[in-house]
């Protein structure tokens, strides 16, 4: 009996090392399980290969066969598009290619969703970087990003490219920690020349200039010269330059009939049809705006990186809260990167549960079918994560417990 007892201890035991031991092997072999999360990753992303979604089948594939069928790069100067030249370089490529243009673009986003991932593990590193569970840390980001639901989804059913100019965003945030400002800038004007909807990012981008000083208004001009820059294969092959603009125009007036287009936000409260509020709606985006600038400007101390990161997702996540004419898709970018904030401040967790769960549903009702009635009770949640970011967010720069330096 007293034999048998020792030997379940000693079992016990071995098991107890053996968990504790797991967190230590995998930091010890991280490349090893990267390549093993990747696999498994691409492998749930494949899944999904021959789904082609409404928005292939009422445009990507339109515009990839009118390439096609009038020359390739050439027919970038006519093709009836909204996206800028940069996305169209590639789609203009692939028409060269004798694969299927349906995985050549879902191969194109998969690409970026991983690079994405990278970028995020860059911006743990750097906040881990004395851990001695740094790679762990690195890993789990890694893996985190590119198993998201919401990420898997959007490249693979929706056939959507938010992965590619989020990874820039990434990029971004992570050079401009490592206060290599002209590289963060460049990066800043590849992201917003893919999606206008990278400037998302610049009301925090302006704070932290007008707080922290540490770089000049000048290195600014790197965005719209790389914008320029992008720009110039198409110039030559015969398209305007005034269609740089005409493309960020169209993009923001096309969809002016519904206060939101499928985002769950504030306007949910109300009627989406009630475009007189669309105004309104801009004037009270920039009004807060403009109320945690003077806050952060009148709160001493500069950011530090944890403080510009948090700003980053609070400003992302009242942008499209408040902003009117709000895509399905236009939290992306907060969504993925609060995933990094959660682990660099390691606690909270239910909000980021809520954060996925909202992004899911939201994608479930326009993939899926799910009612569009579910959305006005994801915005109530919504308003919580708004909420918790912002008096978060305030909260520690009134305590200048960990947000400034």
């Amino acid at each position: 009996m007293l034999f048998n007892e020792n030997v379940t201890k000693q079992k016990n035991h071995n098991n107890q090392s053996i968990l504790k031991n797991i967190p230590y092997y995998i930091n010890s072999h991280k490349y090893i399980f990267m390549i093993l999360m990747s696999v498994l990753a691409l492998s749930f992303r494949l899944n999904y290969i021959n789904n082609a979604g409404g928005d292939y089948d009422g445009f990507l594939s339109i515009w990839c066969k009118y390439l096609r069928d009038n020359g390739g790069f050439k027919a970038i100067t006519t093709v009836d598009t909204d996206y800028n030249v940069l996305y169209l370089y590639f789609l203009a490529f692939f028409t060269y290619l004798p694969i299927r243009d349906l995985y050549l673009i879902k191969f194109l986003s998969f690409t970026f969703d991983f690079i994405m991932a990278f970028a995020g593990s860059l911006l743990i590193s750097h906040f881990k970087k004395d851990s001695s569970y740094k790679n762990l840390y690195s890993l789990t980001v890694f893996s985190g990003i590119l198993l998201m639901p919401t990420v898997i989804l959007n490249s693979s059913r929706w056939v959507q490219c938010d992965s590619i100019y989020t990874a820039f965003l990434f990029l971004t945030l992570y050079f401009m920690l490592k206060k290599k400002y002209n590289t963060s800038f460049i990066l800043y004007g590849v992201a917003i020349t893919f999606k206008l909807q990278a400037i998302f990012l610049l009301p925090a981008i302006g704070i932290i200039y007008l707080k922290n000083r540490d770089f000049s208004f000048k290195q600014f001009l790197w965005v719209p010269l790389v914008n320029f820059v992008l720009y110039i294969p198409a110039v030559i092959i015969g398209k305007p330059i005034t269609s740089i603009f005409d493309a960020y125009l169209c993009q923001t007036k096309k969809y002016a009939y519904k206060t939101t287009l499928g985002y769950p936000n504030i306007y949910y409260f109300a009627e989406i049809d009630r475009v007189d509020l669309i105004k309104p709606g801009i004037i009270l985006t920039m009004i807060l705006l403009f109320a945690l600038m003077i806050f952060v400007l009148y709160t001493k101390g500069k950011l530090n990186d944890k403080g510009i990161i948090e700003l980053s997702v609070t400003v992302l996540f009242l942008v499209t809260f408040f902003l009117p004419e709000m895509h399905d898709r236009y939290g992306y970018v907060a969504e993925v990167l609060s995933l990094v904030y959660f682990f660099i401040i390691e606690k909270d967790w239910l909000i980021l549960l809520i954060i996925n769960l909202n992004a899911f549903a939201n994608y479930a009702s326009f993939l899926d079918g799910i009612p569009e009635e579910i959305l006005p009770i994801i915005s109530i949640y919504q308003l919580v994560v708004v909420l918790y970011f912002t008096l978060n967010f305030i909260r520690h720069r009134l305590r200048q417990d960990y947000l400034t330096e």
